[in-house]
């Protein structure tokens, strides 16, 4: 099957579109401070810990319907965590890359996505790091349902 999207980014908005074949996802929650993705470098000793937070309202939506979240980046600095502007991130979708962003000085981009498949998913949230700050990732599982129909249909009386 075939995967069809697109993407765009608009004063720090990242809006996304996917068509993409049904898979069964769960609704799994990571956030990785592991090994570097293949191919890349690891991150340098004194490179701080970064954190990702987004939470899709809602997971579960009809076909057509919208997810949106507000995807927060940020860095441990001594003891605090400080937001982390100018992180280009990826967006994936069962691993497909459906978008790409970059935060506001506030650490923050608005993520909207809109289901176009029914099934379940997992969408991802990757940052490659640099020499100040380590990788990190954050997955969230969501559902895109058939659409609503009412039942019974609406019958306009004839004149």
């Amino acid at each position: 099957m075939r995967h069809h999207r697109t993407a765009a980014l608009l004063s720090g908005v990242i809006a996304l579109a996917l068509v993409a074949p049904a898979a069964m996802a769960s609704n799994s929650h990571a956030n990785g401070h592991g090994k570097p993705a293949a191919g890349t470098h690891s991150q340098p000793a004194h490179a701080g810990s970064t954190k990702i937070t987004f939470k899709l309202r809602p997971n579960q939506i009809p076909q057509g319907g919208t997810l949106t979240s507000t995807l927060t980046f940020a860095s441990h600095t001594g003891h605090v965590w400080t937001p982390l502007p100018d992180a280009a991130f990826v967006v994936t979708v069962d691993g497909v890359e459906v978008g790409s962003g970059i935060t506001d000085v506030n650490g923050q981009a608005v993520l909207t996505y809109v289901g176009a498949d029914i099934g379940g998913y997992v969408m991802k949230v990757l940052y490659a790091g640099d020499a100040m700050h380590k990788r990190a990732q954050r997955a969230q599982g969501f559902t895109v349902d058939p659409p609503v129909v009412a039942w019974p249909p609406s019958i306009a009386p004839s004149l």
